[in-house]
């Protein structure tokens, strides 16, 4: 059997597992990830054809007769059943935030079942320690599984880094990861129209896609503007699942932002239009909550926003959960541009919109950077706003980022925005 030891960038944890293993069953090959797990493993899957599979984590011990109890286990396992977990005694570690952790035997014909790529590599989950557990739930609709609890099997005892807010990313990540989209084909007048504006972000649009897929309310329309990247983004587009509800626009040269989302604008078919940064993505309530709120505002409110959650991206796009963004109640367009700070989730009256013509490009940047800033700027001289004061966002804070890059520029840009 074809053993992976994830988690394998510790060359400790990885000796201790990989001398176990040569003693136990040295026939086995194994495989050490060390990063990008999804990737390496559907590469090596791709030519194995053996019933079974192994994955366990770097520093798991195991006593001499483990995989006698193991083999033993597997001559029981029925058919329609797509591999077991093997938990520690006593039974109560059984949980299912531990199923993604716990060593398992996967049926490789059920992993395979999907094509090619089985594994989700992070071009498409912001969170790869949940890679094996995505791969359950997709598993778990159509296929049983069985658990095997042994005490001859010992957890890595490593802690996890001190920057890693588990419990919180656990609790942020999991409704995403658990949803599985309802395709839909049928014509609908959507609620609220969601707009992606991207350029060369490839690897973080399918998370903020699957945000929208897993909304809690599904009468939406998502309309994404590819603003001529050179990057593999309408490779990733066109793999997306057939819905009815999801459109495309492709520019073949760059617009800037401003007139991708002026392009949008007369395109959607909503009264509403959500905007949505191609490296953040919603929270699974998120449209349910802002339709709720606008039966609650009056006819004139031209911008609804709420709080966000905020992560910084490290330089190998592990993300770092660092708390909670509380926006103004009551908005004030000086604290606004002294802050220096977005709104989000930024959700706009069409109609409110158009009456103003639209996001401006005769801003020094040209409508490239800070249009959201000069947009609600100009909005607030004449309509309401409304704030909810619930997180419905998240949003990656990155270096490589547009924004973050011109930085130095927003003061200039604050200087010619009030003088307008």
């Amino acid at each position: 059997m074809l053993v992976f030891v994830l988690d394998a960038a510790s060359r400790m944890n990885a000796r201790i597992t990989q001398a176990g293993l040569a003693s136990a069953v040295p026939e086995w090959p194994v495989i050490f990830l060390t990063e990008d797990t999804g990737k390496q493993l559907n590469k090596e899957l791709s030519a194995y054809h053996d019933a079974f599979f192994m994955t366990i984590h770097a520093g798991d011990r195991f006593d001499a007769t483990f995989f006698d109890e193991l083999n033993e286990q597997l001559l029981r396992v029925p058919d329609n059943c797509a591999g077991l977990f093997i938990h520690p005694i006593p039974k109560e570690s059984n949980s299912p935030a531990q199923r993604g952790k716990a060593p398992a035997v996967w049926r490789t014909a059920a992993v395979k079942q999907g094509g090619t790529d089985c594994f989700s590599g992070k071009d498409r989950l912001p969170f790869e320690s949940y890679v094996m557990y995505e791969k359950w739930i997709q598993l778990s609709g159509t296929w049983e599984w069985q658990h095997m609890y042994s005490e001859k099997w010992i957890p890595c005892a490593s802690k996890p880094p001190s920057w890693k807010r588990s419990d919180e990313e656990w609790t942020l990540a999991e409704p995403i990861l658990r949803c599985k989209s309802l395709v839909r084909h049928d014509t609908i007048d959507p609620l609220i129209s969601v707009v992606i504006s991207t350029y060369n972000n490839a690897i973080y649009l399918p998370w903020a896609i699957r945000s929208v897929c897993a909304q809690s309310n599904a009468n939406w329309e998502l309309l994404i503007v590819d603003d001529g990247s050179t990057d593999h983004t309408r490779e990733v587009l066109r793999s997306l699942e057939k819905d009815s509800r999801i459109r495309f626009i492709e520019n073949e040269s760059n617009q800037g932002k401003a007139g991708c989302l002026n392009q949008a604008l007369h395109q959607i078919r909503s009264g509403w239009l959500l905007e949505l940064d191609a490296d953040d993505w919603l929270t699974p309530d998120c449209l349910e909550l802002l339709i709720t709120h606008v039966s609650m505002t009056s006819s004139d409110t031209a911008l609804l926003y709420g709080n966000y959650y905020e992560w910084y991206e490290r330089g190998t796009h592990q993300l770092i959960f660092s708390g909670v963004r509380n926006m103004p109640r009551v908005f004030d367009k000086q604290q606004f541009l002294a802050m220096g700070l977005p709104l989000a989730p930024r959700l706009y009256r069409v109609d409110a919109l158009k009456q103003i013509g639209g996001w401006s490009q005769k801003d020094p940047s040209q409508g490239r950077l800070y249009e959201d800033f000069e947009m609600i700027t100009r909005l607030s001289k004449g309509f309401p706003f409304s704030h909810i004061p619930r997180p419905l966002y998240h949003r990656r804070l990155r270096r490589s980022s547009i924004t973050h890059q011109n930085y130095a520029q927003f003061s200039n840009w604050r200087e010619w925005i009030e003088k307008q």
